[in-house]
């Protein structure tokens, strides 16, 4: 009885040291977990206030010694971010002097990065081809593409002639226009032409007139602002412009695919004019590579070049699964509707001097042969 009893008592002991064991082991995974879940949030505030500010320095980047005293955190924590986002290909360093090195978004560093080739379009499914096409030329080529999607051409040329970007696919008229002035890109090939239009809400009569700066838009309206007085509304997001529009802040809207379509299918709303009654449209949009690019990677350049004319020879739906992804995920439309979109341009990669020249005086602004020359492939 006594053995019994001494077992008894002996058992509930370690049945009591287990549980404590157990609530301490709880204990502790508590707290490490918490700690660990404040640390995540730590490095994670971290990244975003580095990201923003290196975003805010623009092509111009930051010294990392700058880092380090602009954030109000430990050299240990700013170094382990760096090193994980340079490992992600979200930022580059490059060393500067002896001691220091100056960080830079990948986006955003001024000149080319070896297997890397960065793409500017705007918000249009004029682009799906094209951007199809240099993502099945650079397969085995050993090169990334990276597409940034801008708000507005004339930003979009900003960053081209920034070297920002190593292709730029924007309207003609603004590859031109940005390049009177200076030598730093050329005009590869055309993209296509149509998918676009000035439409009118019946329901509405404040004669304001919703369109993009330094485009196809803007010259597309020139019409009605001569005959009607109308007054110009600059936008840079297409999809907030067209709901604005629908919901009776515009009366008229100069407008793209597939953007257009969506529009043009609510009642009330009606076509003023749309690009395929204008000749000097042709081509509304171009591909610039940045005159650095070309000279550094020429053949690549001509590998993308006819790329594109051969990918628009025996192209075909499947053929178009990049360029949908990405102008979906730029846009909220689904691949059905940007598909049919298509059907309102004529893709054509020809582009020669005679064409160009033609264009620029029929928008009323001659530019010499030799000038124009200078700016084309």
């Amino acid at each position: 009885d006594f053995g019994y009893v001494m077992r008894a008592e002996w058992s509930q002991l370690n049945f009591d040291n287990v549980a404590f064991n157990l609530c301490m082991l709880n204990a502790v995974q508590g707290t490490l977990v918490h700690k660990g879940l404040r640390y995540i949030n730590k490095m994670g505030n971290l990244r975003s206030e580095l990201l923003r500010e290196l975003e805010s320095r623009g092509p111009g980047g930051l010294r990392q010694n700058e880092i380090y005293s602009a954030l109000n955190y430990s050299r240990s924590h700013v170094s382990e971010t760096l090193a994980s986002l340079e490992r992600g290909g979200i930022i580059l360093r490059k060393r500067e002097g002896k001691a220091s090195k100056r960080v830079w978004l990948t986006e955003q560093y001024p000149g080319h990065i070896e297997g890397l080739v960065r793409v500017g379009i705007l918000m249009s499914s004029e682009y799906v081809p094209f951007l199809s096409s240099i993502w099945k030329s650079m397969e085995g080529k050993n090169q990334k593409i990276k597409v940034r999607v801008f708000g507005s051409a004339p930003d979009l040329i900003s960053s081209l002639h920034e070297y920002t970007l190593e292709i730029g696919v924007a309207p003609t008229f603004t590859h031109v226009l940005f390049s009177l002035t200076n030598k730093k890109e050329v005009i590869i090939s055309a993209v296509g032409s149509g998918g676009s239009a000035v439409l009118s809400n019946s329901a509405v009569n404040n004669n304001l007139l919703a369109t993009s700066e330094s485009s196809t838009m803007a010259l597309m309206s020139r019409e009605l602002v001569k005959e009607k007085g109308a007054k110009i509304h600059f936008f840079t997001d297409p999809g907030k412009a067209k709901d604005e529009f629908l919901a009776g802040s515009f009366e008229y809207m100069a407008i793209w695919e597939p953007f257009l379509s969506d529009a043009r299918n609510h009642p009330g709303i009606e076509e003023v004019s749309d690009s395929g009654e204008k000749s000097f449209l042709n081509p509304c949009c171009s591909i610039g590579v940045s005159r650095n690019f070309l000279e550094s990677e020429g053949e690549l350049v001509r590998v993308i070049s006819r790329g594109y004319h051969e990918f628009l020879e025996k192209m075909g739906e499947p053929d178009l699964d990049y360029g949908i992804g990405v102008i979906s995920d730029a846009t909220g439309y689904n691949p059905e509707e940007l598909l049919e979109s298509l059907k309102s341009y004529e893709f054509s990669d020809r582009l020669d001097l005679a064409m160009l020249r033609k264009y620029m005086i029929d928008v009323g602004i001659p530019v010499s042969s030799e000038r124009l020359k200078e700016m084309l492939l």
